[in-house]
């Protein structure tokens, strides 16, 4: 699964990622966060028109036809069924997204029956995209304001993450952003791009527990490997 990750980038690096041409956020820069969390709001990567924009909204999809949010927030969707719940059906086969982010937490249980975090990232930190989906419910909010939400597309574990947790976060091969996020990609493809994934390219080392709290919002000493602090 993917329960919380980080994103740091600035918008030149944003901009370098998927050639956003949006003047009301070109080159403003967006806080860091490293400690995102489930119904956060988070930043995604969808298609309007022929364009990329980068857009924003809760983590944890509610589906464009729920008429309230409740139940536990959809956060993740399992790769083996994405395609089947009615509650993901729907965004799977027209608004997928880009989920930007720089790295993201799992954990491993301790001796002292504790939990150690360990920060999931490319090698030199570069910025990636989760696969994502997206979801504009119009039927949740009294007002008629749309409601953003997104989730992330997992799978089982491949190495180096299968040391730490039996599922990942599925991580796009740069080469298939335009054809994911385009609804008139066949599905057919749309599964060989989720087989083309580059999670096998990713690394990762252990980090302070300070991270485990929900609640913390440090900066960048939160993914310093542990024993460097």
């Amino acid at each position: 699964m993917c329960g919380r990750y980080t994103h740091a980038m600035t918008w030149e690096q944003v901009h370098g990622l998927y050639n956003i041409h949006s003047d009301a956020r070109r080159a403003k820069n967006t806080a860091p966060r490293y400690n995102i969390c489930p119904t956060d709001i988070v930043e995604f990567v969808r298609l309007e028109g022929e364009e990329p924009i980068y857009d924003e909204g809760r983590w944890g999809l509610v589906p464009t036809f729920f008429k309230e949010v409740k139940g536990a927030p959809l956060i993740n969707a399992r790769i083996e069924t994405v395609s089947e719940l009615a509650v993901f059906r729907s965004a799977f086969s027209k608004t997928r997204c880009l989920i930007p982010a720089d790295g993201y937490y799992e954990w491993t249980k301790a001796l002292d029956k504790g939990k150690d975090p360990h920060w999931i990232h490319m090698p030199g930190g570069e910025g990636f995209s989760f696969a994502g989906l997206y979801a504009i419910n119009t039927q949740v909010n009294k007002d008629g304001t749309p409601l953003k939400s997104c989730t992330i597309i997992t799978g089982p574990a491949e190495p180096p993450v299968d040391q730490i947790h039996d599922r990942e976060p599925l991580v796009l091969n740069r080469a298939d952003y335009d054809a994911w996020m385009d609804p008139r990609t066949p599905l057919d493809e749309v599964r060989a791009i989720l087989g083309r994934c580059i999670n096998r390219s990713m690394v990762h080392h252990r980090v302070d527990r300070q991270v485990n709290s929900n609640r913390w919002q440090g900066g960048s000493e939160g993914i310093a490997p542990l024993n460097s602090l």
